[in-house]
């Protein structure tokens, strides 16, 4: 900025990341966008950058990238999900979600499976309530 006027490089920076801000949220709401998205938020945890969570993810296996993808993309049971979701009106409890299987096998590739955000925070509170209450898992 000069004299209180931004410059030309300003001006184009603000207008990408606009453009960049936008297609990025268009992206996340297509079957291939938000599969990078759940990725993009597993390898978080297991690197331990999502704080709050870090005593539950940090240094848990993380399944490659690719084989992730490879995976998922034409999975029928995540694509009908997917249209679920998107039908919905993009209803967080009908998002797609990952879930660990076995919580201690972390996000390797036959550890994990996707589920809808509501039946994956429902399996989590039956987790740690047998848990609490001495049950062995």
């Amino acid at each position: 900025m000069t004299n209180g006027t931004p410059t030309q490089k300003h001006d184009w920076y603000i207008r990408n990341k606009v453009l960049c801000d936008f297609r990025s949220r268009k992206y996340i709401y297509t079957p291939f966008g938000k599969l990078v998205r759940m990725y993009l938020n597993m390898k978080q945890r297991v690197l331990g950058q999502d704080k709050k969570c870090a005593h539950k993810y940090k240094g848990l296996p993380l399944c490659q990238k690719e084989a992730f993808y490879n995976k998922f993309k034409n999975d029928p049971h995540y694509l009908n999900l997917f249209t679920t979701w998107k039908n919905s009106g993009f209803q967080l409890k009908l998002s797609p979600s990952i879930d660990r299987i076995i919580n201690s096998k972390g996000y390797a590739l036959d550890n994990i499976q996707i589920l809808t955000q509501s039946e994956n925070r429902k399996k989590e509170g039956r987790y740690y309530s047998l848990h609490r209450e001495g049950h062995p898992s």
